[in-house]
């Protein structure tokens, strides 16, 4: 004998269907709605929704310890970073290597308009072409162009705006 048809109520396979659209894992979106992955995937499909790819999905950004790491590998040499981070040197490497060439830049700290220092002058920002490279004008109004943010040792840092204004 045949197992008998249940109809699925429309709001379940609705709200499954817009999980789905949410990017929700099919796995959790199953075990939400009590139906299996591949049932939620065949509502998917009826509904005319674009399928995802399989596997995991790759991210765009690098995570906040991954940042940590690439942070400190500009700064320090690998072996130093990967004892701090108690990983080996070869993931250490690997994870500053995957994002470069990924193409991920880290966004500056700060914004055009902004006071930073540099080697104890006073800057204010004029224009930040990449993560190298930008435009700077000195307190005496000379422009500096183009600006490397690190040079000879020296790192740029941010000045709060409650010590520029006064």
């Amino acid at each position: 004998m045949a197992r008998p048809i249940i109809p699925t109520p429309p709001k379940t396979r609705l709200a499954a269907v817009e999980d789905y659209r949410n990017k929700l894992p099919l796995k959790v979106i199953a075990a939400k709605h009590g139906f299996t992955p591949a049932t939620i995937s065949i509502w998917a499909k009826a509904a005319q929704i674009t399928r995802r790819s399989r596997g995991i999905q790759r991210t765009t950004v690098p995570s906040e310890r991954d940042r940590l790491i690439i942070r400190r590998a500009r700064e320090l040499p690998i072996n130093q970073v990967a004892k701090e981070f108690r990983k080996s040197r070869a993931r250490v490497w690997s994870i500053r290597t995957y994002w470069r060439r990924a193409g991920w830049v880290e966004p500056l700290p700060w914004q055009v308009g902004d006071t930073v220092e540099w080697a104890g002058q006073p800057l204010k920002v004029v224009r930040i072409d990449d993560e190298k490279r930008g435009a700077v004008r000195t307190a005496a109004g000379a422009l500096i162009d183009p600006f490397a943010w690190k040079l000879k040792g020296q790192s740029v840092r941010r000045v709060p705006a409650s010590l520029t204004t006064g």
